[in-house]
């Protein structure tokens, strides 16, 4: 009687959470459906507002000024604000490994705003906003990342601050070979088990989205300001958030001083898109291993247990970057040793 009753327990227990695991996936679908439904409505009318400006009569300077909405200086201040938040969300809440077209990425744009822009789109100073609100978010962060280096990588700051002796100090040295890509295992292949596994992406990570009181334990301080794990729509760790976190370090420990491109020992742009083509390569051949490492930065930056996720790296892109811009010997031959 006992068996039988713990046995009937047992199978009532299993059919709620089943009846859970049907609505919850219910759910996701109606989602998807309404992202899906909102997507073609935003391509529509962003392609409408395209065509407005590249078309015939977009030269007809007169016509288009009796177009443009008159705002007075409170909305126009309050829709530079908006523009300013909007550029960030562009490629980390989306799992892609490549960089997103034109109209995908205006489409991500005015998805993540509160309000839609409509025609204020068209306007050059909301683009000129929306770019300089991201480069200023960039910037935000990096300073951040040099701030805390004691916390981050162990490095006092007066040894830090110097950014010309910066690469020769010895803990920097150490720290050179962060995605462990030169580990190997005893045939030769890549140690996929330590690559791009590292504590200081963790700790960047944990800083991005939650600021320096989650550094350490990953607990975000109630008195803490709105994190961007909120400004962003983070809901897991993407390829891009990983790629952007190493560059970030790679660009910090270089002494390097500016991250825009072309400003420093390296092209950083070159360098964040071959580490996406590194994460993407570990995806297409050993899955497992990929599915592993996006757990790992889940479970310790956000505090969520997931599987693998399907990457959609396909649809409206700019194109694919020749192979080895941005890579360096250590990339390459990781790629040789890394097999199919």
């Amino acid at each position: 009687m006992a068996q039988n009753a713990a046995a009937e327990k047992a199978a009532k227990k299993q059919m709620k959470q089943m009846k859970k695991d049907i609505f919850a996936l219910q759910q996701r679908a109606m989602q998807a459906e309404e992202a899906q439904q909102r997507a073609e409505e935003e391509n529509q009318a962003l392609k409408t507002q395209l065509n407005r400006r590249t078309g015939p009569s977009a030269n007809n300077a007169e016509g288009h000024a009796t177009n443009r909405l008159k705002l007075n200086s409170s909305e126009t201040k309050a829709w530079k604000k908006r523009a300013k938040l909007a550029g960030s969300p562009i490629y980390w809440e989306i799992e892609r490994f490549a960089t997103p077209g034109q109209l995908v990425v205006v489409r991500d744009v005015i998805y993540h705003m509160s309000k839609s822009p409509g025609p204020i789109w068209l306007e050059d100073w909301f683009q000129q906003e929306i770019h300089e609100g991201a480069r200023k978010g960039r910037s935000a962060i990096v300073h951040s990342v040099q701030a805390m280096c004691d916390r981050i990588f162990g490095i006092a700051h007066e040894d830090f601050e110097d950014r010309l002796r910066r690469p020769n100090l010895p803990r920097v040295i150490d720290l050179r070979n962060f995605l462990h890509l030169n580990e190997k295992n005893e045939d030769g292949s890549p140690d996929l088990s330590q690559f791009f596994r590292d504590v200081t992406i963790v700790r960047v990570l944990r800083l991005m989205l939650y600021g320096k009181s989650a550094i350490n334990t990953g607990k975000r301080s109630s008195k803490a300001r709105k994190c961007y794990s909120k400004l962003w729509h983070i809901t897991r760790i993407t390829p891009s958030l990983l790629a952007f976190a190493a560059t970030i370090i790679h660009f910090v420990l270089s002494g390097d001083p500016y991250f825009e491109e072309g400003s420093g020992s390296i092209n950083y742009s070159a360098w964040f898109h071959a580490r996406l083509r590194l994460l993407e390569a570990v995806y297409d051949h050993h899955r497992n291993a990929y599915n592993s490492l996006m757990k790992y930065y889940n479970k310790e930056v956000l505090g969520i247990n997931n599987q693998g996720v399907e990457v959609d790296d396909h649809g409206d892109v700019q194109g694919t970057p020749d192979e080895d811009v941005g890579m360096d010997v250590d990339d390459l031959e990781f790629l040789e040793n890394l097999g199919g």
